[in-house]
């Protein structure tokens, strides 16, 4: 059974105004990476493929029944479908190696954790950033996450190469690959938004998640050109 296998575990512990206290902890197969989903848990309707389906969506409606980016945000929706999106909370994430912790509103401590499910889920949209969710950085600001998907994305191309396979040195997809995973969080907000009961915390982080994806496509237009100069090193004699 999955929980049986060697994991890699990230648990967000909000303390809110009064003391009140929600926890959610999202579990990764060791080494693959790949998103341990919750066992037995019932999924809506919300979360079918063919419910307000991405128009770019390349799954087969024949053997994917579920969007595999709804049905394992469904949980965490629950979790915080009551809670206002500004509320004032300490965010502790517990991971194997250490401890982060942070005074933050209750959006931004969730758009962490809708970003670690989004980019392991499974949806093929997200499979790039993948390598970048098994190293996940809560809190991490733009700069940072600019320089991650930098790095993350030139390791991918080191691997494949190793492999004989064609590397892009260019980025030259990181444009395409950014601009598909708008799309697809525009269409996770009209699900979410396509629900009664569903509180504006969990849009308003899958919308930050989404102002990230739009900072980081405008770097990349950019070809990064604001951090060029922290990058250019010279070694040996002067």
């Amino acid at each position: 059974m999955d929980h049986e296998k060697p994991t890699r575990t990230f648990l967000y512990e909000f303390v809110l105004p009064g003391g009140r206290r929600r926890s959610y902890q999202v579990r990764l197969h060791s080494g693959t990476g790949e998103l341990i989903p919750e066992e037995n848990r019932p999924l809506s309707t919300w979360t079918k493929l063919d419910y307000r389906r991405c128009p770019h969506c390349p799954l087969d409606p024949a053997t994917h029944v579920f969007c595999p980016v709804a049905a394992n945000l469904e949980a965490l929706v629950d979790a915080f479908k009551d809670e206002l999106s500004h509320t004032p909370c300490t965010v502790r994430v517990v991971t194997a190696e250490r401890i982060y912790m942070k005074e933050v509103t209750v959006q931004t401590g969730v758009y962490g954790i809708f970003g670690l499910i989004m980019a392991t889920c499974g949806c093929p949209h997200f499979q790039f950033l993948k390598p970048m969710a098994y190293f996940h950085l809560p809190f991490s600001s733009i700069e940072e996450t600019v320089i991650r998907v930098i790095s993350t994305y030139l390791a991918t191309q080191y691997f494949h190469d190793k492999r004989h396979e064609t590397p892009d040195w260019e980025l030259a997809r990181l444009p395409e690959l950014y601009a598909n995973i708008q799309r697809v969080n525009e269409g996770i907000i009209r699900r979410l938004r396509s629900l009664v009961k569903v509180g504006d915390a969990d849009t308003n982080a899958l919308a930050i998640l989404d102002a990230f994806a739009s900072m980081l496509s405008l770097e990349i237009q950019e070809k990064f050109k604001s951090y060029e100069n922290l990058f250019i090193l010279k070694f040996g004699k002067n």
